[in-house]
């Protein structure tokens, strides 16, 4: 069966112009969010240990080798001198120590550059906007963890 291209863009345009309106949405909601955290004047770098995106692993599966994969961790921090929701590359690297599968690691490494989320790419936009209840939540609770150990310090 031949597909005629003329037909089928006129549902990929109906598509994209859903996508890019609920896409525009999801931005200013994200934008909400951000203003609101640096209205608070935290002053915390804080990276959620959920990795929001991982991309395919390389590497080979024996006990003896080690495979790699970047993963994106959102946070909150200073990119640029300014405070934002951000994402971070890390890129791990697992296996087995001295090939011995009752002893395995996980090492993890700087992936790349920090970016501001809003800059950040539409799916990492969307995977992020639906970690952030998550985020939120463990967020909340490092910043009260980070006062309780002041305020012991304090005293």
């Amino acid at each position: 069966m031949e597909i005629n291209v003329d037909d089928v863009f006129p549902a990929l345009e109906a598509q994209a112009e859903r996508l890019n309106k609920v896409s525009d949405e999801a931005n200013k909601k994200l934008a909400a969010i951000e203003k609101r955290l640096v209205d608070l004047n935290i002053g915390l770098e804080y990276w959620h240990e959920r990795p929001v995106h991982r991309d395919d692993s390389v590497g080979t599966f024996s006990r003896d080798d080690t495979r790699e994969q970047l993963v994106q961790l959102l946070g909150f921090a200073r990119v640029d001198g300014t405070w934002c929701l951000a994402l971070k590359p890390i890129r791990l690297v697992n296996g087995f120590f001295e090939g011995d599968s009752s002893a395995p690691f996980q090492n993890r490494y700087s992936g790349g550059k920090v970016v501001p989320l809003l800059q950040a790419s539409r799916d990492l936009r969307i995977v992020s906007l639906d970690a952030m209840p998550h985020f939120l939540t463990e967020f909340n609770e490092h910043i009260q963890s980070a006062a309780e150990v002041i305020e012991k310090a304090a005293t």
